[in-house]
């Protein structure tokens, strides 16, 4: 019988966008259910004080050279990686330029000053759905790899002392896949396959409304989700030198350098993980690019899946 873990479970809703840029990326934010207000308001003081406007798409594709656009991508993405941290410290607090003339620019700060919880989870698709199977249409490849995403996230995210319940999953639209996204279809075959710690609450919900159509507030956190995803896929990628994905970049590097991994004693511990699967002689593969850079080669690489 399947241990419950209900007690002690945390509530989490997931923000889920992603990219079809060399490859095709998934992303997933997990959000506690308490936090998400708390998140959403940091999320619009930031875009506030740089005078973006709450009808405002705020995306890195259409930013070009506004400074103001610019400083507020710069900052969002800034938080984000605060928030990954599981403590407060010192380092907490974005630094930004009170107005864009520099004759008379001021510095500022923000303190971060509360423990989000949130965690993130890229999976890439190597290959473009181009090895899987042709009889496939898009909209069914892409919930396949989703899949993927969700239960590597949810086993390397969480474990027997941190279990997640899983509420509500949020998806950038659903146009795009020929159809509405059915809870039941996410479900389907996964539930049992999931560990004992990563749980999906019986009243789960599926939010799968267009951009343009979202008129309450969640609209902000999947603009929140859409740049991060941007920003991670475009260092990985190198794909261009930019200031403004600084805050990635640095954390980025600290992969590459082995300083961030599976120490129970890092800040960083199981709050993000890069991953990548890839279709090879019709069976799945798949990377854990955290784990396996700091990994040394003689130990057996841990399975997310």
């Amino acid at each position: 019988m399947r241990k419950s873990y209900l007690i002690f479970e945390m509530n989490y809703e997931i923000f889920h966008d992603e990219s079809k840029k060399d490859g095709y990326w998934h992303g997933l934010l997990f959000v506690p259910e308490d936090n998400r207000e708390k998140l959403i308001e940091q999320i619009k003081y930031i875009r506030g004080i740089n005078r973006i406007n709450d009808t405002q798409r705020l995306d890195i594709k259409g930013v070009g050279n506004k400074k103001r656009n610019r400083q507020a991508i710069q900052m969002l993405l800034n938080f984000f990686v605060i928030t990954l941290k599981g403590r407060i410290d010192q380092e907490s607090k974005i630094i930004y330029k009170s107005n864009f003339r520099d004759d008379r620019s001021e510095y500022k700060e923000i303190k971060i000053d509360y423990l989000y919880n949130i965690k993130f989870f890229l999976l890439k698709e190597r290959d473009g759905f181009k090895k899987m199977n042709k009889g496939l249409d898009f909209g069914q490849k892409a919930k396949i790899t989703f899949k993927f995403a969700l239960k590597g996230g949810g086993h390397y995210l969480f474990d027997k002392e941190n279990p997640i319940n899983i509420k509500k999953i949020y998806f950038d639209g659903h146009e795009h896949y020929r159809r509405r996204i059915e809870k039941e279809k996410i479900t389907e075959n996964l539930t049992d396959s999931l560990r004992e710690y990563c749980v999906i609450d019986r009243s789960f919900e599926v939010d799968d409304r267009q951009r343009k159509d979202r008129q309450d507030d969640t609209k902000f956190i999947m603009d929140f989700i859409d740049n991060i995803i941007g920003s991670w896929r475009k260092v990985i990628l190198e794909e261009k030198e930019d200031i403004m994905f600084n805050p990635i970049k640095d954390v980025f590097n600290r992969f590459k350098e082995g300083r961030i991994g599976g120490d129970k004693n890092c800040r960083w511990f199981k709050s993000f993980s890069l991953s990548e699967c890839y279709l090879e002689n019709e069976e799945w593969h798949f990377d854990n690019f955290s784990y396996k850079r700091i990994k040394p080669e003689n130990e057996k690489q841990q399975s997310l899946f």
